[in-house]
């Protein structure tokens, strides 16, 4: 378990809860399922997964977007990366602990046999 900063928007949609990454944060991400946080992926943390996602990157034939469409339709997931809503008025930011584990490996490898 992780403390993560959550806040939450007032949206044109409704309240939304957006799990934030600091200013200073570079090669992470917060990937949802729909609109509950699920997985964090993080370049430097050495796991196998981020190695594995590094690689896809760093070939420069797949970008994060590519790589949830792949997963999302080899395994019938509904996996993207939220951003920050353009309208919105701020209500509320707090710490809280999540558990947020690293995309599993077997997606990954699903889809780097379909980059090859």
């Amino acid at each position: 378990m992780r403390k993560y900063r959550v806040t939450s928007f007032l949206t044109l949609s409704g309240i939304r809860r957006i799990v934030e990454l600091s200013d200073m944060t570079y090669g992470e991400w917060i990937i949802y399922e729909g609109r509950i946080p699920k997985y964090h992926i993080a370049s430097f943390d050495g796991s196998k997964s981020s190695k594995k996602i590094d690689a896809l990157l760093d070939s420069k034939k797949e970008t994060l977007d590519t790589i949830l469409t792949k997963i999302n339709k080899a395994t019938g997931q509904s996996l993207c990366e939220r951003n920050s809503p353009f309208i919105r008025i701020k209500l509320s930011s707090e710490l809280v602990e999540l558990d947020l584990k690293p995309i599993p490996l077997e997606w990954l490898n699903m889809i780097e046999a379909t980059t090859k």
